[in-house]
């Protein structure tokens, strides 16, 4: 298409009295701008005038100048923003989406069949280091130090006289000890549990006792391991793409800004 004026800054194009004649960018460099510029920012053609004048103090059309009050206006701008904070809380969705999946998983087929040992067989791979606090109410108070067999002899005594039910308390809480530390097992893609222990500390004397569990998880590979890769094609993808146009609109302000625009005009013009 043949223009007479200049569509960006109405300069006119071709011979001028003074001199030298103006003509548009050619198209190969305008691409090089639409591939730059927003799509609410281009105009359908520029001249070389116009591209090539860097006066940002001036009311004036040349591409410099008008990008200039574009990015301070901001309007592009927030309209990333506020895609990238929707995308994050998609990516929030998703992620929550696969540690369910992930925990059903868990739960429905192989929580319950990992095994505990104290010792360290030998036909274990071992995995790495789990652990978990739990702290249970005993319903009792005593004033036995942090030793386990003091205070399960204190308990015991105030059960006797009491007839308090923290023998099944304690034991309900060592069961959901063994459960955490099989859960993080799980997480880590074991099947085992090897030299697993239990201590247990008095919290303040007011009947609390904090039970800490810690082993290392393992594989047994005579026995049905965990498998998360279905799960993970299932939801990595999606997680990805998100992750993908989070970085797009990173890079997108990363490499537009006003002295990246300049850049790129210098590399076709030389300006003096």
């Amino acid at each position: 298409m043949s223009y007479k004026n200049c569509p960006n800054c109405n300069a006119k194009i071709g011979k001028s009295l003074m001199g030298k004649p103006n003509e548009l960018v050619s198209e190969e460099f305008y691409q090089k701008l639409k591939d730059f510029l927003p799509d609410d920012f281009i105009e359908e053609a520029y001249c070389v005038k116009c591209v090539t004048d860097f006066n940002i103090n001036l009311e004036r059309s040349n591409l410099y100048s008008k990008y200039n009050s574009f990015l301070l206006n901001r309007l592009y701008v927030n309209k990333r923003i506020d895609k990238k904070k929707v995308l994050i809380k998609e990516l929030d969705v998703a992620v929550e989406k696969r540690e369910q999946a992930i925990k059903e998983l868990i739960e429905l087929k192989f929580f319950k069949d990992v095994k505990i040992y104290s010792n360290t067989p030998n036909n274990i791979e071992l995995v790495g280091y789990v652990e978990s606090f739990l702290v249970v109410n005993c319903g009792m108070w005593s004033t036995a130090s942090d030793n386990f067999n003091p205070l399960l002899s204190v308990i015991h005594d105030q059960m006797a006289s009491s007839g308090s039910n923290s023998d099944k308390l304690l034991s309900e809480g060592f069961s959901k000890a063994k459960d955490f530390i099989k859960y993080d097992a799980c997480l880590k893609g074991a099947n085992t549990i090897v030299d697993f222990k239990h201590s247990f500390s008095e919290l303040a004397g007011n009947g609390k006792i904090l039970i800490y569990s810690q082993g290392t998880a393992g594989i047994d590979k005579d026995r049905a391991n965990i498998d998360f890769t279905e799960i993970e094609e299932n939801h990595n993808s999606k997680l990805e793409s998100i992750k993908n146009e989070i970085k797009e609109i990173e890079d997108y302000f990363a490499s537009r800004t006003l002295a990246d625009l300049k850049t790129l005009i210098e590399s076709e013009f030389s300006v003096a």
